[in-house]
Formats: structure tokens, C-alpha cells, sequence
């Protein structure tokens, strides 16, 4: 989808196959979602995660899955959705004993193959995820009718500007749309696992 890191990051990423499995420590969300194409921080609290995000370092990679069931505490690959997001850590900060805040810099999205291991914390057996239709015109057509109906929606919304005045793929460009957009998580979701571009 066109989204290109920046650093160590990119460099790893342009080094590698892209049908090469990578095996990249996984963090598991009970709620919320990210998307490619944007820098967010997400709330750690759990002690697994705790150790996941102690381990890290900026510029190191991190995949960030959303677990179908909140309420499972140790969820398994059955337990997550297949497509993942494959993360930068840019900065992280320790708030004690409410937690820590992770930085990400989201990349692209990725199947998660299977669980390697869950201790200390959970590591995943990773691939790029195929996307198709990405090039086609009735794509490019339907990020300008998108880029259109955003504008006149939230005029004076900077964040959005800075998206809408982007040269992005069509996919990149629905992914940082929805990840503005005060859209239900299901939906998110469904944008997330969608692997074809209309």
C-alpha cells in the first residue's frame, strides 16, 4: 500500500523477501485497532505485554494484533484476527503503575502464521499480507470520490487535511482515513482484514 518507514526500519523491510517468514514479538490488543500509515501510542497494562514492551527498543519491529474476545487472557493465534499490523517502535514511556504508553510507527499489514512462543511474552510467525486491485483506476477513482466527501465532512480538521492533501495508494489512503474517522471497531476491523481494493 505504498507506506514507506523511515531508518532501521526501512532498511530491514526493503532487505527481505516479501514471502519470507519473519518471527517479530506480538502484541495482542483486547480493544482498539491500528491501521498502516500512521503514528499512535497505544496503552500497555498487561503484564505479558509489559515484558513485550521492556524488551523493545526504538526501531525495533513489533506486531500488533487485535484479539477477537477481550475477555481471554491468554489468547492463542485462534484467539486474534489473521491479519496483523506489522509496527516501528519509535519511543515508549513507563507511567508506573498505570502502565506504559507505546509509540508505533505503523508499516504494513501482515498474516499471522502461528504462535512461536507466550513467555516472557508472545512472539508470532509473520508474512506480508497479499493485496490486490491497489493500481487499478476504479481504485484511484474511488480514493478521489473519498478524498472528496472527507473534505467536505471536516473542513477545518488539520489532521484530516495532512491526509487528504497526501499522494498515497488508494489502500494507504482508506487506511489513514478510517484510522481518523470515528468509525465502530467492527468496521475498523473489516477494513483491516479486507486483502482486495475495489
Amino acid at each position: 500500500r505504498g507506506f514507506r518507514p523511515e531508518g532501521k526500519a526501512k532498511y530491514a523491510l526493503e532487505n527481505r523477501s516479501t514471502t519470507s517468514e519473519m518471527t517479530i514479538p506480538f502484541l495482542p490488543l483486547r480493544s482498539g485497532i491500528i491501521l498502516p500509515g500512521r503514528v499512535t501510542t497505544i496503552p500497555v497494562g498487561r503484564a505479558r505485554s509489559r515484558a513485550l514492551v521492556d524488551s523493545l527498543e526504538p526501531g525495533r519491529f513489533v506486531v500488533i494484533g487485535v484479539q477477537k474476545d477481550s475477555e481471554v487472557e491468554n489468547p492463542g493465534v485462534a484467539d486474534v484476527h489473521p491479519v496483523a499490523v506489522l509496527a516501528s517502535v519509535k519511543d515508549k514511556t513507563d507511567r508506573g503503575k498505570r502502565g506504559v504508553l507505546l509509540l508505533v510507527e505503523a508499516i504494513e499489514r501482515v498474516d499471522v502464521r502461528s504462535f512461536v512462543s507466550d513467555s516472557p511474552f508472545w512472539t508470532a510467525r509473520i508474512v506480508s499480507t497479499y493485496e490486490s486491485g491497489d493500481d487499478s483506476s476504479d481504485a484511484r477513482t474511488l480514493r478521489e470520490a473519498l478524498r472528496d466527501h472527507m473534505a467536505e465532512l471536516s473542513p477545518e480538521d488539520s489532521g484530516v487535511r495532512d491526509v487528504l492533501a497526501s499522494d498515497d495508494s488508494p489502500g494507504l489512503f482508506a487506511d489513514r482515513v478510517t484510522s481518523w474517522i470515528d468509525a465502530p471497531t467492527e468496521d475498523k476491523i473489516a477494513v483491516l482484514l479486507a486483502r482486495d481494493i475495489p
